[in-house]
């Protein structure tokens, strides 16, 4: 899991848009963050184990005194950079074409095979990780663009990558679509990167996604398409508009905000139906709240109809200095963090029907917690509303921080079981034809209805879109 972007600032340095970009893009990934920079075809790149605000301080950067003069190492009006877990990005390598740097966001499922190969045919590895070797896949071309399309040729699974190369940065998108990438433009500026908000951060307007299959360039004459792969279908991930994705992030037109808004409406009807009432409803920070939301506007929109109104409140409260407890790479380190990252608001509680949203259940391990805390401090009834389906497999087409026997619906074997397990009085899970419906409904402008099969639900047991 990680964020790219890549920058062409046009005449002028990139080093500043390119920080801001990435660093928008820093809740893909917290363990590493990199960028490379290319000063007249001559890239440096530095890779640390932090996120960009620390990894790279402004100090470092620029003489705040003289307004922003940039140093030495980091001119250039060409860049690309990465956040990333486990993958330490960008990789920069030379080739028959020339230096070039590369950074990316996916997964490899054939990793193994495409490096055993390599080693056959000469190469030595430096990290050993997925990001070399779709490296020295493009170094198999004479341009980078045909080494994008070996690549293509060769590799099973997703990918959004970046590629600098001169002062010119490629970017492509796999025949599915899997993952987002994005472009944006501001004059002479153009930006790609793998959610919207980063293009705003660079000061850029959204021009439009990098098609499926679709290789792009940016240069001084502007965007470009240099290549398409071959696309016969597309397998968007859904997750992404229910946790991974920022919540003001628009993918495929596609509102993340008013998915979970839309979600939240659908469980308060539901509630409405079985009899539930609740004093007020709350979400899990950060990722539970515009579920939350969607539910309290609902029950407004509604109220006539029902006569009831159910109004947002905290319950839990968010350390905003944690970091996400489903990305960290071990056990040990996420129950870490799930413990530490929220804490019970006692008096909005007590003696209270509450319901918590939140966007899914990947082992239970935060909401058992919190649930018991809640229940501590005197909630009379804790009722639990989850916006994505009911988790059934680890993630195919993307990196993945779980086994399959971790799951909650694998280690207690029911809905009646994960229920009892994280301690709720009742527990609903979205239905996937619902998660799909919302989809659609929160396209925020026309754009084609997107089916089941449009999209990657391997997780929610919908079984493998690339097949």
């Amino acid at each position: 899991m990680g964020g790219v972007c890549g920058v062409h600032a046009g005449s002028k340095e990139c080093v500043f848009d390119l920080l801001r970009g990435t660093q928008r893009l820093q809740h893909l990934g917290q363990e590493w963050s990199g960028i490379a920079i290319s000063n007249k075809g001559l890239i440096t790149y530095v890779v640390k184990p932090n996120v960009v605000r620390e990894a790279f301080p402004l100090k470092d950067i620029a003489d705040i005194n003289g307004g922003f003069t940039v140093k030495g190492a980091f001119k250039g009006s060409a860049g690309i950079g990465c956040t990333s877990v486990g993958e330490k990005q960008p990789m920069c390598l030379h080739s028959n074409f020339g230096q070039y740097a590369l950074a990316f966001d996916g997964r490899i499922l054939n990793y193994d095979e495409l490096r055993k190969q390599l080693g056959a045919d000469g190469h030595v590895f430096y990290r050993g990780n997925e990001t070399e070797v779709l490296a020295k896949l493009v170094a198999k071309g004479k341009t980078v663009v045909e080494g994008i399309m070996h690549l293509a040729s060769k590799v099973k699974g997703s990918y959004s990558i970046v590629v600098l190369h001169g002062d010119d940065v490629y970017a492509v998108r796999d025949p599915f679509g899997v993952n987002p990438l994005q472009l944006g433009q501001a004059e002479n500026k153009f930006v790609v990167a793998s959610e919207t908000n980063a293009l705003i951060r660079a000061s850029t307007k959204f021009v439009r996604e990098v098609k499926p299959g679709e290789i792009v360039k940016l240069s001084a004459n502007g965007i470009e398409t240099v290549g398409q792969i071959l696309s016969s279908k597309t397998a968007f991930c859904a997750f992404r508009w229910f946790y991974t994705a920022r919540v003001d992030s628009v993918l495929e037109d596609i509102s993340s905000d008013l998915v979970r808004k839309e979600i939240g409406a659908w469980h308060f009807e539901q509630d409405m139906k079985d009899g539930i009432k609740l004093d007020f409803i709350a979400g899990m920070p950060m990722s539970g709240t515009s579920f939350a939301l969607g539910y309290s506007h609902a029950s407004i929109a509604l109220a006539s109809k029902y006569e009831y109104i159910v109004p947002f409140n905290e319950a839990v409260l968010y350390d905003r200095y944690s970091g996400r407890s489903y990305i960290p790479p071990t056990q040990e380190a996420r129950d870490r963090i799930a413990d530490e990252k929220v804490s019970v608001m006692e008096h909005s509680v007590k003696g209270k029907i509450i319901g918590i949203t939140d966007d899914s259940i990947v082992r239970g391990t935060v909401l058992m917690y919190k649930i018991h805390a809640l229940k501590m401090a005197g909630a009379k009834e804790v009722h639990v509303r989850i916006g994505f389906p009911m988790l059934k497999d680890i993630c195919l087409l993307n990196v993945s921080t779980k086994t399959k026997d971790e799951l909650a619906i694998n280690k207690f074997k029911s809905l009646d079981g994960i229920q009892k397990h994280i301690g709720a009085d009742s527990l609903r899970y979205t239905p996937v034809d619902v998660a799909v419906e919302v989809l659609n409904k929160a396209a925020i402008k026309p754009r084609s209805k997107l089916t089941k099969d449009d999209l990657c639900m391997f997780c929610a047991g919908c079984g493998d879109p690339t097949e």
